[in-house]
């Protein structure tokens, strides 16, 4: 980009070399992005430009056209121009302004104490560097203060593969393969799939086997508010989870388990899988009120578990092919920024292409000339001809 240039953007996604996007891009905090902004009614996405690797460009998602100009060196914002119908909720940078889908900042009005350093102001509650840790520093009369490190037991590497396939008629089986990476500390004791709060049952919720490492599925009756950490909202939700027989099922750093599944007549869609090592955070309770206060904003299960986006079943036939589009939208986004696809690929930008068209139009072109190469690849070609009737090339 040299000098001042104006850009504008169609509805839906427009991405700019994604494919030099860091990991956690929504809301990833400190000076990563210059600036961040909300735009139009029917949902609050974020996106704005990277100084990461010389990227210049602008993610976006939303309903109606937004003109933004910006200008280059300090890339920071010159002016945002209304165009007829657009709907701009805000500007903010996010400097000063934390994001809650990070997994990487920190509760509001706590601290990060980085290793190696002096104690930061703002305690006596901390989170360590590495995010893996509270911190109490404790008051004792005429002595030194007494630190505390309390584990988060978050220090978890999932990853998830996802395969489904027709089982009945009018049935998907859907299942899962999780690994945790060698580089992880604790184990995967437990995990978690979101699904639509609509009252339809799913069958055979499924875990690995005796005499492997037992696992059992158990989905949850009551409605909830969901948070959809991955996809970049709150939603009314139920969850699946998936927790081990015994202490000994749990899975390692550095080990994969086979045979999570769920049968259900909802059509495929992006959702988040949550992680954790379903062992307790505790407390020393005879501590002070005020440092129980501080521990109250570890709440959010954020800073104890670790999210992926992942597909599941998501979808009735009911649902608007407006709505089923912006979903995978988010979701190959978020695949984009994580590894799981490539931006360059042909099928990847001519996906982008076609969910654009439908969010905007339910005649959009639902053919896609490129075939799928990569395992992801495939599985979102089958998801999408399923879910929205689009047929990519011949594998």
């Amino acid at each position: 980009m040299q000098g001042q240039q104006q850009q504008s953007h169609r509805c839906a996604l427009d991405v700019a070399t994604p494919s030099a996007l860091p990991r956690n891009c929504r809301g990833c905090g400190g000076n990563r992005f210059v600036a961040v902004y909300k735009c139009c009614q029917r949902r609050s996405v974020h996106y704005g430009l990277h100084r990461q690797r010389g990227l210049r460009g602008v993610l976006v998602q939303r309903r109606q056209p937004c003109a933004l100009r910006f200008q280059s060196g300090n890339m920071a914002p010159l002016d945002v121009k209304r165009t007829p119908g657009a709907a701009l909720f805000g500007l903010f940078c996010l400097a000063a302004a934390s994001s809650a889908l990070s997994q990487g900042s920190a509760p509001p009005g706590v601290p990060v104490w980085e290793s190696g350093r002096p104690m930061p102001n703002g305690g006596p509650v901390y989170l360590s560097g590495d995010r893996h840790e509270i911190i109490v520093s404790l008051d004792e009369a005429g002595k030194p203060a007494k630190i505390v490190r309390v584990p988060l037991w978050n220090n978890i590497a999932p990853k998830l593969a996802e395969s489904l396939e027709h089982s009945t008629e009018g049935m998907i089986r859907y299942t899962f393969r999780l690994s945790n990476g060698a580089r992880a500390k604790d184990n995967i004791g437990t995990w978690a799939l979101l699904i639509p709060a609509a009252p339809i049952p799913v069958q055979s919720l499924t875990g690995p086997p005796p005499p492997s490492k037992a696992w059992r599925g158990a989905s949850s009756g009551t409605t909830v508010t969901v948070d959809q950490a991955a996809l970049g909202h709150t939603e009314k939700g139920r969850y699946l989870r998936w927790f081990p027989q015994n202490e000994s099922g749990v899975i390692a750093p550095g080990e994969t388990l086979d045979g999570f599944g769920v049968e259900s007549s909802l059509l495929p869609g992006f959702t988040t899988a949550w992680f954790a090592s379903g062992k307790l955070v505790e407390f020393d309770q005879s501590w002070p009120e005020a440092i129980f206060r501080k521990l109250e904003k570890f709440e959010d299960k954020k800073w104890r578990e670790v999210y992926l986006a992942s597909i599941g079943p998501m979808f009735t036939a009911a649902d608007s092919t407006w709505l089923i589009a912006q979903n995978y939208l988010a979701g190959v986004q978020d695949w984009i920024e994580s590894g799981r696809l490539r931006a360059a690929s042909p099928f990847v930008s001519q996906s982008i292409s076609a969910l654009n068209q439908l969010s905007e139009s339910k005649t959009g072109d639902r053919n896609i000339q490129a075939r799928p190469s990569t395992g992801d690849e495939k599985l979102i070609a089958r998801a999408m001809q399923l879910s929205l009737g689009v047929h990519s090339g011949p594998e």
